[in-house]
């Protein structure tokens, strides 16, 4: 039962819905190490926090974690992640021995791509962000080579040069080729790239202290808003973050029951929770919790054996909200719900199913699902 002020909370944020839809957001980070969000639509920022590093260089995204480039204060480059809620950064490879330029995961290979600063020719490696560990690709034959972003084109990532502009670059051989000779850098200095999906479809963003957004092909800039960005390196889209924790019991086919979540984890958007492995056309809840550690004065997780004769399974999440959720014929359950309007708001989810198991009742993992600040 959902209580009434989560009632309340919910309709309210539905009557609101057409005003107060935020827009879609970055995060960036700037050579003083603090980060910030930047509107996409007016390039308006607003600061988050201080990272806790400096000389922050290049930023990219990879399993809802930030990675970035840094300096110590010895002079050491260091690798980093970076926290997409709180802003702070932990250092991954204090004598990373690499000045990064410009990061990008290309989530089609699942690999992480970074161009170099040396003293003859920037190169574009790959990086194991698991180890730190970099593999040379080649050189890209230019020298200021300072953003990168994977825009879904095979065997290439686009990057940009403070002298040439908008250039494309070979991830087999690390060469890059200028998209556009005839316009140069256009005046603008750019520092980072990052490929936005928004109402207006798919749009490569650029910029320092300011926003631009690049026509990928023609290499064209517009300015969005009016400027008064902190000297931003890396940017990425600040979609919140998803961390699943417990584990399910069985479904029907013999599976694991597990939960996922799909698209931006930001204030008002509508989430779309994911279950596989069970049997076809199964019915189910989708349990929404504002805690994952008791209900009621009951401490989660709760062993529902005794009650249920289940076999293995715990309530992990507090049921303030349950949606009907039935099952496709493929055994995928798929239920979408809206996030509240509240930055740094947090929610806990599990799916309950009807099964053909002992108690008749599956449970899967649970996931925590937080918006940004």
């Amino acid at each position: 039962m959902l209580h009434s002020v989560h009632r309340a909370v919910l309709s309210l944020a539905s009557a609101l819905l057409p005003t107060v839809l935020p827009a879609q957001e970055l995060i960036a980070v700037n050579f003083a190490g603090d980060a910030y969000g930047v509107d996409i639509l007016t390039g308006q920022p607003r600061f988050i926090a201080a990272t806790g590093v400096t000389a922050c260089n290049a930023l990219a995204l990879r399993s809802g974690v930030l990675y970035a480039g840094a300096r110590a204060a010895n002079g050491n480059q260091q690798f980093v992640a970076i926290d997409p809620i709180t802003a702070q950064a932990t250092v991954l490879v204090p004598n990373f021995g690499f000045d990064l330029r410009g990061l990008c995961h290309d989530v089609s290979t699942d690999v992480t791509f970074g161009v170099v600063d040396t003293p003859t020719a920037d190169r574009l490696v790959r990086i194991d962000v698991a180890t730190g560990v970099v593999t040379d690709i080649g050189s890209t034959g230019m020298t200021g080579i300072q953003a990168l972003a994977a825009d879904g084109s095979v065997g290439s990532v686009l990057g940009w040069d403070v002298n040439l502009g908008l250039v494309r670059v070979n991830t087999t051989t690390g060469v890059a080729t200028d998209v556009a000779p005839a316009l140069g850098a256009q005046g603008a200095n750019i520092q980072f790239l990052v490929v936005v999906t928004d109402n207006s479809g798919s749009r490569l963003l650029g910029g320092n202290s300011a926003l631009f957004e690049i026509h990928r092909f023609t290499g064209v800039i517009t300015p969005i808003g009016s400027g008064g960005l902190a000297d931003l390196r890396g940017a990425e889209v600040h979609r919140g973050r998803a961390t699943p924790f417990g584990s399910g019991c069985l479904t029907a086919t013999g599976a694991s029951a597990t939960i996922s979540a799909k698209n931006d984890f930001l204030p008002l958007a509508n989430v779309s929770f994911l279950s596989p492995g069970h049997a076809p056309d199964t019915v189910g809840l989708l349990l929404v919790g504002l805690s994952n550690t008791a209900y009621q004065g009951i401490p989660l997780p709760l062993d529902v054996d005794p009650i249920f004769g289940t076999s293995g399974c715990d309530l992990l999440v507090s049921p303030d909200l349950q949606i009907l959720t039935i099952g496709a014929a493929n055994g995928l359950l798929a239920q979408s719900f809206q996030l509240l309007p509240i930055p740094g708001f947090v929610l806990h989810c599990q799916f309950l199913t009807l099964e053909a198991v002992p108690g008749g009742f599956s449970f899967s993992s649970g996931l925590t699902v937080q918006t940004p600040f």
